[in-house]
């Protein structure tokens, strides 16, 4: 098959584009010029100008998330549970909650728990976060916010053989979790959560959450911008 009339992009600096692509079956066979465009093919694909890339790329950023979890303890490229463990104890603590981001624990031979991750942080809550944000690690400490009211439609409580919660939830428990503990600090007189992670930081609660003042004025600032266009 070959894909013409378009942009190719190579990603190779000594060739950056060409004007068509050869595929081979599940193989790319490389790029083509004029003449090879031009040879008889069983299949011939007109891209009508489109852009064509080796591989989908994701690039975009949330930006207040990504600034946020610059405080975590970082948990990228871990290996096994051990190993987060060690980061987790031997990262240099603040007060208040202790928080990491990046964990992935797809390859670990043991999986993580809220009493594994109590051996290092003892009873400080903790809160991590996984690489996608998708789940959350959390401490016996940290479970006590939830009270035991931690099952949600759409949610994952992982739970073990006598039906205890082993400290990892996923999807919307992980998110209901972060958004109970807000409204939690809230009914015990603090802050309101829309003024900002400085406030939710002072409660005591990890500002997780990008729903921030800075967040709330860059949207308007965005809303006022394109109106105007």
């Amino acid at each position: 098959m070959i894909l013409d009339n378009g942009v190719i992009r190579t990603m190779d600096p000594s060739l950056p584009t060409c004007g068509a692509l050869a595929i081979a079956g599940p193989l790319v066979a490389g790029g083509v010029g004029t003449h090879e465009s031009a040879l008889p093919s069983h299949d011939r694909v007109d891209l009508g100008g489109r852009c064509v890339i080796p591989a989908f790329t994701d690039a975009h950023v949330h930006f207040p998330t990504w600034a946020l979890a610059r405080r975590d303890i970082p948990l990228d490229g871990v290996s096994s549970l051990a190993e987060a463990l060690d980061r987790v104890a031997g990262h240099p603590r603040s007060g208040g909650w202790i928080r990491g981001t990046g964990w992935r624990d797809a390859l670990w031979a043991e999986h993580p728990t809220s009493k594994a991750l109590d051996t290092v942080t003892g009873a400080t809550p903790a809160a991590l976060w996984a690489k996608d944000y998708h789940s959350l690690w959390l401490n016996t400490a940290a479970l006590a916010f939830a009270r035991g009211a931690l099952d949600v439609p759409g949610g994952v409580v992982e739970r073990d053989g006598t039906g205890e919660p082993t400290g990892i939830l996923r999807e919307e428990a992980a998110w209901r979790f972060r958004d109970d503990g807000c409204r939690s600090q809230r009914r015990n007189g603090s802050t309101r959560r829309e003024r900002g992670s400085a406030s939710l930081t002072a409660a005591g609660w990890p500002p997780f959450t990008t729903r921030t003042a800075g967040s709330a004025r860059l949207r308007s600032s965005v809303a006022s911008t394109r109106a105007k266009d």
